[in-house]
C-alpha cells in the first residue's frame, strides 16, 4: 500500500515535521532530510530521518492502522539472553548503540525496578534532557522502560533463548488520549523503524566483542 496523503501530513506535523523526498519511494537517498526525537529508553533518541526512513515508516503507519502488521520487532543475535540483557541495560553501553550523547544513573545501588536514568540527546542542535525509569527488571528475560519526563512513548524488550543465541523482540508502548491517540500508529511506525536501526547497531557491538 503506498503511502497516503494524510500519512505523509501526520508524518510532517504531528511527529516529524518532515516530508519524504519526491521520488524516494524506488531509492534510498543517503541525505538527511531532517531529525526528530522518540523517547524509550535512551529513547529520547535524536533520530536522524532518511528520506527512505521517512517513506517507510508513512508506509508502515497505513499498514498498522489496517491492522495488517505486528507492532514489535524482533532480532537474533549470537549471543546469550544473559549477555544481551546486561548489554543492553548497561547505561554505560547506551551510547554505542543508541544516538545518545550522555547516560547517567540517578538511583544509588545496582540497576532494577525503580532505577531512574538521566539521557542527553541532541535534537535539531539542540539538547535535551529526559528522565527514564525501569518498571520491569527481569534478567535475562525482560524489561521494560518508562518515560517520567518526555514524550509519552515507553518501550519494552523480550529475550528468549534460540538457535542462534538470543531472538529480541521490542515492543513501543504509546501513551496517547484523546484526539492525539490518532497519531499513535505513526509513532510506533516511526519507532519500529529507528529501533531497527538502533538494533543492528546492538546487534554488530555484541558480536564484535
Amino acid at each position: 500500500m503506498p503511502p497516503s496523503t494524510t500519512a505523509r501530513s501526520v508524518c510532517l506535523r504531528s511527529v516529524l515535521s518532515l516530508r519524504p523526498t519526491p521520488g524516494t519511494r524506488s531509492r534510498r537517498p543517503s541525505r538527511t532530510i531532517g531529525s526528530a526525537s522518540l523517547s524509550l529508553f535512551g529513547l529520547a533518541a535524536p533520530l536522524t530521518i532518511l528520506g527512505w526512513e521517512c517513506v517507510r515508516i508513512v508506509t508502515l503507519h497505513n499498514r498498522l492502522r489496517a491492522g495488517s502488521v505486528k507492532r514489535t520487532q524482533s532480532i537474533e543475535i549470537a549471543r546469550s539472553p544473559d549477555e544481551v540483557f546486561a548489554f543492553l541495560t548497561d547505561p554505560s553501553k547506551l551510547t554505542s548503540w543508541q544516538d545518545a550523547e550522555e547516560v547517567v544513573q540517578l538511583t544509588p545501588g545496582p540497576l532494577g525496578v525503580g532505577s531512574r536514568l538521566r539521557e542527553v540527546h541532541k535534537v535539531l542542535g539542540r539538547r535535551r534532557v529526559e528522565i527514564t525509569e525501569f518498571v520491569v527488571y527481569e534478567p535475562g528475560q525482560q524489561f521494560e522502560i518508562r518515560m517520567v519526563d518526555g514524550p509519552p512513548l515507553d518501550g519494552r524488550w523480550d529475550l528468549e533463548p534460540s538457535p542462534v543465541g538470543t531472538r529480541l523482540t521490542f515492543t513501543p508502548i504509546v501513551r496517547l488520549t484523546g484526539l492525539r491517540k490518532r497519531v499513535e500508529p505513526l509513532m510506533v511506525g516511526a519507532t519500529l523503524v529507528v529501533f531497527r536501526r538502533f538494533h543492528r547497531r546492538l546487534k554488530h557491538a555484541l558480536e564484535a566483542g
